[in-house]
């Protein structure tokens, strides 16, 4: 996370990053299979259900990381601006996701 290193699906699937790690040609049908599944359950147990595992998420201190996390985001970009006149702090978005995209043919 902290050098921004790609990860592949298998590695974030490992890691409990992501639910499923499925080959592109399989998308679509793996996609149908879970959203038909999810539609067959009781809607209100599911609302529930998110509901709950988000007042845990919350008693854990989930809500008030992810606002920390976001200030400090923005911290970081006003202090770039001060110091250097450049709120990306060097880093120039089109130019990295250029160097992404590059990267995905290797």
């Amino acid at each position: 996370m902290m050098t921004g290193d790609k990860v592949s699906a298998a590695e974030a699937e490992r890691m409990n990053m992501i639910y499923k790690a499925v080959p592109a040609e399989d998308y679509d049908q793996v996609t149908n299979a879970f959203i038909s599944n999810l539609a067959s359950m009781p809607t209100k147990a599911l609302a529930l259900t998110k509901q709950a595992i988000n007042h845990v998420e919350d008693l854990q201190g989930k809500r008030a990381g992810m606002e920390a996390a976001f200030a400090w985001h923005h911290f970081s970009h006003a202090h770039n601006d001060l110091v250097s006149g450049d709120k990306l702090g060097g880093f120039d978005a089109k130019a990295m996701a250029a160097a992404n995209k590059e990267q995905d043919k290797s």
